[in-house]
């Protein structure tokens, strides 16, 4: 009887412990029957989830099949090679941007040469205020034989200080990059001016008649910074160097 009276416990047990899962789902069932709509928000709300994830997959593998090199073009060479070095140039452009966003941000403040610079200059300035204003007392007591002596040591003492501090000012317009910065802007904008100029002062209009042709032309000329280019190649033009010149001066 001992076999038998293990085996019901067993069967009791898987019983009750099926009960109790029947009693935890009809519990849901009934709860989720009494709220229709906030099931049906949560089944969308884990639809829309899916699908975005979805997507995101997809992104990541048009992403990953654009970056695979395909096996006959490992050992290829140069196109291989042209690749990578694309890729590296993009990632290299990439890292600059990240850089550039960070250090007009602010949020890593300036560097420690920067800083240092900083103070040093400003130590200079405060030296020599201190170094003038005592010289300045002193002329009260100096003897007028020796007034210009004196003044003579004081206007060398003030020029080394003045190099000093002008020395530290150049070191710190140039500190954390600041300089190259600089070169580029002022590049830019000499190409931007460069490039403005020469399109305001080289006169095209072709494909319109005689009339209008001349009535530009003077417009050119009346608006004129440098002297206006009317020969250049190209242009419907040419033909009047033969009986003008191509280059006409702006008008006062």
């Amino acid at each position: 009887m001992r076999p038998w009276t293990g085996s019901w416990r067993w069967v009791m047990l898987v019983l009750l412990a099926w009960g109790t899962l029947l009693f935890y789902i009809g519990g849901h069932l009934v709860r989720d029957s009494e709220h229709p709509e906030r099931s049906s928000r949560e089944l969308s709300r884990i639809l829309a989830k899916l699908e975005r994830l979805k997507q995101q997959n997809e992104d990541l593998r048009r992403m990953a099949e654009s970056l695979r090199i395909p096996e006959g073009q490992v050992d290829v060479g140069p196109a291989a090679a042209g690749r990578l070095r694309t890729l590296e140039a993009e990632l290299t452009r990439a890292k600059e941007q990240i850089d550039s966003f960070r250090r007009q941000s602010g949020g890593a403040g300036p560097g420690k040469e920067h800083e240092v610079l900083r103070r040093k200059v400003e130590n200079g300035v405060k030296e020599l205020w201190y170094f003038v204003r005592s010289e300045v007392k002193k002329l009260s007591g100096v003897d007028p034989a020796d007034l210009q002596r004196h003044s003579a040591v004081l206007l060398e003492d003030l020029g080394t200080q003045q190099r000093s501090i002008v020395t530290d000012l150049y070191y710190l317009s140039r500190a954390d990059g600041a300089g190259d910065w600089r070169e580029r802007e002022a590049k830019e904008l000499s190409d931007l001016v460069q490039n403005r100029i020469t399109f305001l002062q080289v006169c095209w209009r072709n494909g319109a008649g005689a009339y209008c042709r001349t009535w530009t032309r003077i417009l050119c000329l009346e608006v004129g910074i440098e002297p206006a280019t009317l020969g250049s190649k190209g242009s419907d033009v040419n033909h009047y160097a033969t009986i003008c010149p191509c280059a006409f001066n702006p008008c006062p």
